[in-house]
């Protein structure tokens, strides 16, 4: 792989992120992984949660453009205080093309909050490749516990399987609320 910066972007942005595989791996064993993460800080969560440590709605959107389409996963990954995990699916429908992709997440019934400090409150992965290890799991729609088996439960592309492929993204936001 090679990660970079590039100036393929939508409209409205100037830069994107790009993992570009360079030696091809089509044939995952079953504790391969691979996946983008982004590490949010539970000081910047906290409006995202309730005084009682419940947690409030939100929706995560992003730009996305890859080679291969098919059905990709998110998960948000939560590890201040109590472990909680939740993912979602979506589509990269056309290959080669920018999509923007948004996400609606119920909030986390738990009510263990996250701290007010600039430690990890929690992970937004993007997977990109995954073995059973990983997917051999039900996707968990609904905040639970976290276990190998779901961390990429639902993900069906192996964006490793050939060095002409791409995974770029920009834009990611992450709103309180449905939009």
């Amino acid at each position: 792989f090679d990660q970079k910066q590039t100036t393929d972007y939508p409209s409205g942005f100037s830069k994107c992120y790009e993992i570009d595989i360079t030696t091809a791996e089509d044939a995952l064993a079953a504790n391969e992984l691979c996946y983008l993460r982004y590490k949010v800080e539970a000081q910047d969560l906290r409006p995202f949660y309730n005084n009682d440590g419940t947690g409030k709605n939100f929706t995560l959107s992003f730009w996305v453009k890859a080679k291969q389409t098919g059905t990709y996963q998110v998960s948000i990954h939560k590890e201040d205080n109590t472990t909680r995990f939740i993912s979602a699916t979506y589509t990269v429908s056309s290959a080669e093309t920018w999509e923007k992709k948004t996400i609606n997440i119920t909030g986390d019934t738990g009510n263990s909050g996250v701290n007010a400090d600039a430690g990890q409150g929690f992970d937004i992965s993007w997977k990109l490749a995954a073995g059973t290890d990983y997917t051999s799991g039900t996707p968990q729609t609904s905040w639970g516990s976290f276990s190998n088996a779901v961390f990429a439960a639902g993900h069906a592309v192996n964006v490793a399987d050939n060095a002409a492929n791409y995974f770029r993204i920009t834009g990611v936001q992450l709103e309180l609320g449905d939009t």
